[in-house]
């Protein structure tokens, strides 16, 4: 009776080989998790950096042809 519930309780507990392979699995599904997140965050700086290029070059446009002798006329 005894020896039936130890055996049942062992059953249930992983091996060291199937937790190694448990965690490589986890490793590897993080690995690609963080690849795919620095991707979409290079993406996003390019995207921003070419954003405030134009709103700087909308601003300079802005002040050349607002202040005194400024040389585009509109």
């Amino acid at each position: 009776m005894v020896i039936k519930q130890i055996q049942g309780r062992l059953d249930g507990l992983a091996t060291k080989q199937e937790m190694d392979a448990k965690f490589e699995t986890t490793k590897a599904e993080l690995q690609k998790e963080i690849e795919v997140a620095k991707n979409e965050t290079i993406k996003w700086m390019i995207g921003l950096a070419l954003a405030q290029l134009a709103m700087m070059a909308g601003i300079l446009m802005t002040m050349v042809r607002v202040l005194p002798g400024g040389h585009i006329r509109p």
